[in-house]
């Protein structure tokens, strides 16, 4: 029973009715006006309740809901198909809202044409009803303010509204057009911020309707319930059956229960909704047109009705292109008939459209033609029923009804039962119930069974409207009246009630024909003998006709096997028919021979003579019979089959209605026996006839047989899927997962399966999944639970799996953390490289070292531990730089509970057990805080990206008591995930309030990166408030820390990122050369200008509009450092609104100011200290042209490699940042060979080591890092041969002593130092996610060894003696093979070893070493150890750096700034990588076993025609780039995917990268492969080495066929069987197994024997 809505009498309960049950009880305050299921224009299923100042609408769907208030009272409610028409109350209405108008003023009335509005969507503007009338618009509003809406059409199957006038006593009839949010004409008064505010309201609207537009605009406000509605809706899963049930009415009673479990309502309590003040703003949508009203008639109604208290009804009606309205008063029992014709050509004439003109004959009146006085009217509940309602007539004693169709003019028996008492339904939930309402649930006016359903839907195509509905007015009377025979058939099922009553009906019109006896009840009905009086003749054609269609109705359902009592009752009633009408014998015969049982349907006995039906085929049409004589092997001339659109003469579309499954059925059969048919076309011959599973598994044995053996066939041959194709009807999971995935469907279901005509359900398609899925041992119930559960997982994006299991990573938003851990295992399963590496970036334990010392004394070596023990902690310090990249998204926090961030632990444990402890008051607070900073930003990207209820609320209960560096950290990781959006003003106050610097960075950048590219306002002023230099002039000094002001630029390019805003530009590219105050002095900072440039790149990245532009010479700035001329500033400031050409002028200078910035030289010294601004232009230059390959500009950046005889002009660092801008620029210059970073390098000129060869070191790492960037995530093994090439050259000197201490050889050792840093970032890139061995072992090298002054690494021994006691042996074995030969080629370069060697005296190096803690860059050194190690292992080895956008590329270079020299600007940026990665683990597994399978080859074509191999699991490139993918192993089916418009790679790996292959069936037959026959001759050796000496016992029977040549024993004994049957009539059993013996059509063995029996069992 459907759901139905129920108000109560006093207007302030509602019930939500289900199956008699009360499963919701609303109760409010304020009296409801209407309630009940709307599906919105853009939202479905869902449950309004209307009031009169508020709408509450429940979202079935999702569990959420809103409240959306209205602008005036309410006064009614109409349903139509996009939402609700309201209608507004008059201001008199005794039940208004006494003295509040519209706006809150008493005397404001609503009126004219915005007395109704629609509500078709809850979180939008109102809409309007718009008028097409002949009368002036003042006249228009005058009639509207006296009119009150009476219908308005539901479905688009209705199109009349009509309206009541009170003081004209008129109705208006009119055309209704609803109109889509597409086709509706919206006027506005501005669209928001990006409208000129000039805009203005049209002209003709009046002061007040612009008034009452915008209290109808702004006044609607929602709110959200989401988690009040959880408890009060409990997630509502669809609970009206015509919507596809996901849960349980108990289901969800249980879980929606409030404390008593038993009760089955649940009481929401007073919903009081006071209405909130309508608030104007500008900016608002004024209302559009939702539905057009054209007026198209006019009724006066008689002076008698015209009263105060009128009470009208209007029913809508409509059959085929007729549409009536009913007109009845319930008080004076008026009732007339409005009666129109909608005839297309008129209908879409210009003429009805505008001004509803009409034919005069187009429209009539009519009244309800019946002798009885009419009570009340009814709507017919049966939507099936066109064009009837049902009259009440007026008795005392008993409830009268009727059914009539005034189309037709036919009246129904009267349904006459005793009077009922108001009762309370079953379960007294529900209100007490009238009995007019109780009496018509219990008719049955349509067939609830298939059977009967599909025989009248047949009827209506054979019979004349009258006929038609006389047949069902009959039959309504007297299934629901009780009458003979029905009346002895209430204990049995619905099938038989229903189909009985119409063969009853049916066979009394054969006895009426003939004159025969027909029962007194029916036969004495006027709608009986009115049928007989006015189509005698007629029904005497008719009913061979219609004999001949339930024939046909009946081969329908011998296609079915589950139809097999529908089959039987069909025939019974048949084999009557024949009888009665005198049919020839061939008919009885074939009803008698495929007769279940010997029943004649009690027919058989009266024989009707003298020729009154004439039979239209000498035998009754067989479907299986005419599939026969298709097939190659038939033994029978080619029989048609008539179909039933050549019965009733229409077109084949009626066949799919009717007989779906003998249309297809003939359509494959035809084409699968035609010549030239090709097995592979099977596929899309079944799609195309939409033939599925389980409609293929109930045909019968000879036609499923056949074609699921052409299937078996073809399922080995599909290599690739194909959307277009119905992949399910094959046994290829593989195949046809991908395929439901992409189109989003769960993988158990298939809409292409659903029934056409059934009857009862069908059997799953899963037994016919061939050999391969019976492998599969039997589950138990867990493993059924399991299984369940993963299906569901599935559906919401996630892959179940069992212990120790692969499991796949989707997407971003689909990566399990817990997959994540348990992939790693089976990515690097060879040895323990991943654990080791966990090991060397874990910061929360005492660290391991290794300690060489050439000293002996205790006093000596103690010092020189101190020494390390400081060293180890800037490594510990920099560790969550690497342990961020490599814990990526591993954890998913329960967010009830605090997440607790591991302290760093300075603790350093030596090889002799020794212990020491390094006081952070030993450290610089910068470095100290920063590393600490690192550490929160590691543990906040540890949590999944996924993860949800990370929100305010979660981060203030992780907030510590007092602000801290790791606290800011963590806001930043959390923000870089994007969990930071929807963060609360007041908990920004919160953190920004105590002015705590690293918190403060972390906050703003991790904001501005969850919202990057939004142009947040409210982000936009928080952050303009910590930058100096957006503040306007005179404001008053902020005294904001230079790091906040850093981060807040960088945060503001990324809100503005690609928004290219010329006033953001403008106003930051002065602080390219200005001063910022630090303290009390002004310095030009160049982290301060770095971020300038990272902004203002940011802002315009990949700048579109950049063309070439002159080489001119002339100055852009000034002596003094400012910009030019006044003019040429003006020149510049551009409006945001101005042109193309406006544009390209504006980049084009732009350009050229950076460019001045970076390459122009000074006779004198600047004071604005240009070298400190060229990094910072030539970041905003690289983000302005990345990957362009605009070499105009690109040439000017890039800087000639001075000689080494010749100083440099400018600092070495540079040309490293110069190189790497030329090639980002030219991005496809980039080269992987050694030939590329030496182009223009004389190596033989390299024979020295000193600073002038800087440059040319420089130059080389900035190719290095061009390569490391162009290339990441590749595994390009020749670029990282070629970097680790120059990387073993440079590694030896690493933080290399010497003797020298001037100054030229301590800067060129650092310069080497940071060389070596760049070229193992570079390694890192390239090698990303791959765990690669000669990186690791170079990285482990550096990051585990202490080099340096203070390291004896490089210091000879004074003897050999003591060789034992110099080394402390560590536990642990640390060395990496290749490193020693590295170091033996470290040069003598003064010709002596170090003074230190030979020193005499002791001192204790600790002394010093604490004033140059971090002299040689140690802290940098192991930022860049750890930023390798975390890129070598990123996201445990299952996430790839992406280069395929801009923006990647953007987050990628500002991660890798090669920033490893005091003061390490910009550490913050250290983290952004993770902006630019993406998973690319590629996951194989069995698709029967859904284990993972490791070493399956894959093959992958790029776009370019490149072909890239790999072994599974592996790390695919750029899934933009890929146009193939192909898989191959032994033992499974080969599978592709080529990529293109229609199955895009994007959406393909969208659910997961996880591949499923099916494995072979064992009888596959396919050429061996020499695995496969050196594992067949191992199994045949151990098969001879086991076997008994005694000899095989002959089998004379199998010996005796052989010789015979028989080969199949079954297919012999069917033949046998058929030949005994010759001569007598066949059934369609015989044709059946006649089908199973055709030549073409060989089945499973299995499936003859069964026939067999089922035939001779049959037969006894």
């Amino acid at each position: 029973m459907a759901s139905r809505v129920v108000v109560s009498g006093d207007g302030r309960e509602v019930q939500w009715v289900q199956a008699g049950r009360c499963v919701r009880r609303f109760v409010y305050a304020e009296r409801v006006v209407d309630a009940g299921f709307v599906t919105f224009e853009k939202v479905n299923h869902c449950f309004v309740v209307v009031r009169r100042r508020a709408a509450h609408v429940y979202y079935l769907d999702s569990g959420d809901s809103v409240t959306a208030c209205f602008p005036f009272p309410i006064r009614k409610a109409f349903w139509y198909r996009h939402g609700l028409v309201l209608e507004a109350a008059d201001r008199g209405d005794a039940d208004a809202d006494a003295g509040v108008g519209v706006d809150g003023d008493a005397d404001t009335d609503v009126g004219g044409e915005y007395r109704f509005i629609t509500f078709t969507d809850p979180v939008a503007p109102f809409g309007r009803l718009s008028f097409a009338s002949a009368g002036g618009k003042g006249k228009l509003a005058a009639h509207l303010r006296d009119s009150e809406m009476l219908l308005i059409p539901r479905d688009a199957s209705h199109s009349v509204t009509v309206l009541y006038n009170k003081c004209e006593n008129q109705l208006y009839f009119y055309f209704t057009r609803v109109l889509s949010s597409s086709s509706s004409q919206v006027s506005s008064a501005g669209a928001g911020a990006g409208t000129n505010a000039g805009t203005t309201v049209n002209n003709h609207t009046e002061t007040n309707n612009a008034t009452l537009r915008r209290a109808l605009s702004n006044s609607r406000r929602t709110t959200s319930t989401n988690g009040t509605l959880d408890m009060m809706l409990g997630n509502i899963e669809k609970m009206d059956p015509s919507i596809n049930n996901k849960r349980s009415v108990s289901a969800t009673l249980d879980r929606m229960s409030n404390s008593n479990p038993a009760s089955a309502s649940l009481e929401f309590g007073q919903h009081q909704m006071q209405p909130e003040q309508p608030q104007l703003q500008a900016h608002q949508p004024i209302l559009a047109k939702d539905i057009s009203l054209i007026e198209i008639s006019r009724m006066e109604l008689p002076a008698y009705t015209h009263k105060q208290d009128i009470d009208l009804k209007c029913i809508a009606l409509r059959f085929k292109q007729q549409e009536a309205v009913l007109i009845f008063d319930q008080s004076t029992k008026f009732a007339k008939l409005w009666l129109i014709d909608m005839i297309p050509d008129v209908v879409e004439s210009i003429s009805f459209k505008v001004y509803g003109d009409s034919p005069p004959n187009l429209i009539k009146l009519a009244n309800i033609d019946v002798a009885n006085p009419i009570d009340t009217v009814l709507e017919q509940p049966e939507a099936d029923v066109q064009g009837t309602f049902i009259l009440k007539f007026q008795d005392a004693r008993t409830d009268s009804f009727a059914i009539y169709n005034p189309f037709l003019n036919l009246l129904s028996p009267m349904f006459i039962s005793e009077r009922a008492t108001q009762q309370v339904s079953e379960t007294e939930d529900t209100f007490p119930q009238d009995s007019i309402q109780l009496q018509l649930e219990k008719i049955t006016f349509y067939p609830r069974t298939q059977l009967t359903k599909l025989c009248f839907q047949a009827l209506s195509w054979i019979c004349p409207d009258y006929i038609h509905y006389s047949l069902l007015m009959l039959w309504q009377y007297t299934l629901n009246s009780f009458q003979e025979p029905v009346a002895t058939l209430t204990n049995q099922n619905d099938i038989l009630k229903e189909f009985h009553t119409l063969t009853y009906i049916l066979r009394n019109l054969f006895f009426s024909i003939a004159n025969e006896d027909v029962p007194d009840d029916i036969c004495n009905m006027p709608l009986y003998q009115g049928l007989l009086d006015k189509g005698i003749t007629e029904i005497n054609l008719l009913l061979p006709k219609i004999v001949m269609g339930l024939q046909l109705i009946r081969e329908e359902l011998s296609l079915n096997i589950l139809c097999r009592k529908e089959l039987e009752l069909l025939n019974e009633f048949l084999l009557g028919a024949v009888h009665t009408m005198d049919w020839p014998q061939s008919w009885k015969t074939y009803y008698q021979n495929n007769a279940f049982e010997a029943k004649d349907g009690g027919m058989t006995s009266a024989t009707v003579g003298g020729n009154f039906f004439a039979q239209p085929l000498d035998e009754p049409p067989s479907i299986l019979k005419s599939l026969y004589s298709i097939t190659e092997g038939s033994e029978i001339a080619l029989t048609p089959f008539i179909g039933f659109s050549g019965l009733v003469d229409c077109q084949e579309d009626i066949d799919l209605m009717i007989t779906p499954r003998c249309f297809k059925v003939l359509r494959l059969y035809e084409l699968i026996h035609a010549p030239g048919f090709v097995s592979m076309y099977i596929l899309e011959i079944l799609t195309r006839l939409d033939i599925g599973n389980k409609e293929i598994n109930t045909y019968p044995l000879g036609i499923m047989t056949p074609v699921r053996k052409i299937l078996q066939k073809v399922e080995n041959g599909i290599l690739q899927p194909d959307i277009h194709m119905n992949l399910s009807l094959v046994s290829r999971p593989d195949i046809e997962r991908p395929i439901k995935l992409m189109t989003k469907k769960r993988f158990v279901s298939n809409e292409r399966d659903k029934e056409v005509t059934l009857l009862r359900p069908t059997l799953s398609g899963s037994a016919f999944y061939g050999k391969n899925l019976k492998r599969r041992p039997p589950k138990d119930v867990y493993s059924l639970v399991t299984d369940v559960v993963k299906d569901t997982m599935s559906a919401d994006g996630y892959s179940g799996s069992t212990n120790g299991e692969l499991l796949a990573i989707s997407s971003n938003e689909a990566v399990n953390s817990v997959s994540i851990k348990q992939n790693t295992e089976l990515i690097f399963p060879h040895d323990q490289r991943f654990k080791h590496v966990l090991s060397l970036l874990e910061s929360a334990t005492p660290s391991r070292i290794q300690f060489y010392t050439a000293e002996t004394e205790y006093s000596r070596i103690l010092p020189k531990k101190k020494i390390f023990g400081k060293i180890i902690a800037l490594r510990t310090l920099t560790s969550g730089v690497g342990r961020a990249a490599v814990n990526y998204s591993t954890e998913q926090p329960i967010t009830s509970e605090k997440w607790h961030i591991e302290d760093l632990n300075y603790v350093t444990i030596f090889p002799d057990g020794s212990k020491l402890i390094t006081p952070i008051e030993e450290f610089n607070k910068d470095v100290l805080h920063w590393g600490e900073f690192h550490n929160g930003v590691a543990s906040a990207l540890k949590i999944s990206k996924n993860t949800r209820g990370i929100n305010g609320s979660w981060i203030a209960l992780n907030k510590p008591a007092v602000l801290n560096a790791t606290h800011g950290g963590f806001l930043l990781g959390l923000g870089l995930n994007g969990h930071l959006k929807d963060l609360e003003e007041w908990h920004i106050y919160n953190y920004l309030s105590p002015k705590e610097t690293l918190t403060s960075i972390g906050l703003l950048l991790g904001m501005s990166a969850s919202a990057k590219g939004t142009q947040n306002h409210k982000l936009i002023k928080v952050l303009a408030v910590h930058v100096v230099a957006l503040l306007p002039e005179g404001s008053s000094d902020l005294n904001i820390n230079i790091r906040v002001q850093i981060a807040g630029l960088i945060g503001m390019g990324l809100l503005y990122l690609r928004c290219h805003s010329r006033k953001l530009t403008l106003s930051l590219l002065p602080e390219l050369k200005s001063y910022i105050k630090v303290g009390d002095d002004m310095v030009a900072d160049e982290g301060y200008r770095m971020s300038v440039g990272i902004a203002i790149g940011l802002n315009n990245l990949a700048a579109p509009n950049i063309q070439d532009f002159p080489n001119g010479d002339e100055d852009s700035f000034d002596d003094s450092g400012t910009f030019g001329s006044k003019s040429n500033e003006q020149k510049m400031l551009l409006s945001d609104h101005q042109g193309i050409q406006q544009n390209n002028a504006f980049d084009t200078e732009l350009v050229q100011e950076l460019l001045d910035i970076i390459i122009k030289t000074y006779d004198k010294e600047m004071p604005w200290i240009p070298e400190n601004a060229q990094i910072g232009a030539l970041l905003a230059l690289t983000f302005m042209l990345l990957k362009s390959n605009n070499s105009a500009i690109s040439s000017k950046i890039r800087v000639e490699i001075p000689k080494p005889s010749h100083n440099a002009y400018c600092r070495p660092e540079i040309f490293l940042h110069r190189e790497w801008a030329y090639y980002m620029i030219e991005w496809d210059s980039i080269r992987v060979d050694i030939g590329f970073l030496l182009d223009g390098i004389n190596a033989d000129s390299l024979q020295d080591m000193n600073s002038t060869f800087l440059p040319i070191y420089y130059t080389i790492a900035g190719r290095a890092l061009s390569m490391g960037v162009r290339y990441a995530s590749t595994g390009n093994i020749t670029a990282r041969n070629s970097i680790l090439l120059i990387l073993d050259k440079f590694l030896p000197l690493y933080h290399y002593p010497g003797r020298s201490n001037s100054v030229d050889f301590q800067l060129t050792i650092k310069g080497i130092t940071v060389i070596v840093n760049v070229l193992l970032v570079s390694l890192g890139m390239i090698m990303c996610a791959t765990g690669d061995i000669e990186v690791l072992r170079r990285a482990k090298y550096l990051h585990e060894t202490v080099t340096g002054k203070n390291s004896d690494l490089y210091k000879k021994r004074k003897t050999s003696d003591n060789t034992d006691n110099n080394v402390e042996e560590s536990g642990t074995d640390y060395s990496i093979s290749g490193v020693e030969p590295i170091l033996e080629e470290v040069p003598d370069l003064e010709g002596q070893t170090n003074e230190a060697d030979e020193a005499d005296e002791f001192f204790d190096p600790s002394a010093k070493f604490d004033q140059d803690l971090d002299n040689e860059n140690h802290y940098g050194k192991y930022i860049a150890t750890n930023m390798t190690l975390g890129f070598l292992f990123l996201g445990s080895g299952q996430f790839a750096l992406k280069t395929s956008d801009p923006e990647s590329v953007a987050y990628l270079i500002l991660s890798v700034l090669p920033v490893f020299m005091r003061p390490y600007p910009l550490q913050e940026l250290k983290h952004f990588w993770c902006m630019a990665i993406e998973p690319r683990c590629l996951v194989v597994k069995d698709v029967i076993t859904e284990k993972p399978i490791n070493g399956v080859q894959v093959e992958v074509t790029l776009h370019s025609g490149e072909l890239l191999k790999f072994k599974s699991p592996c790390l695919l490139p750029d899934i933009q780039t890929i146009a193939k993918l192909s898989l191959r192993m032994n033992r499974y089916f080969p599978l592709e995917f080529t990529f293109n418009n229609d199955f895009p790679v994007d959406e393909f790996f969208k659910m997961g990268l996880v591949i499923f292959i099916q494995p072979k069936d064992e009888n596959y037959d396919e050429e061996p492969t020499e695995e496969d026959i050196g594992l067949s001759l191992i199994r045949k050796i151990d098969e001879l080495g086991v076997r008994d000496d005694e000899s095989d016992v002959v089998n004379f029977s199998k010996n005796l066929f052989d010789s015979l040549g028989i080969r199949d024993i079954t297919m012999l004994e069917l033949k046998k069987t058929l030949n005994d049957n010759i001569g007598s009539a066949k059934t369609f059993q015989d044709y059946d197994l006649e089908m199973l013996c055709s030549d073409r059509n060989v089945g499973d063995i299995v499936d003859y024997q069964n026939e067999l029996w089922k035939f001779k069992h049959s037969t006894q």
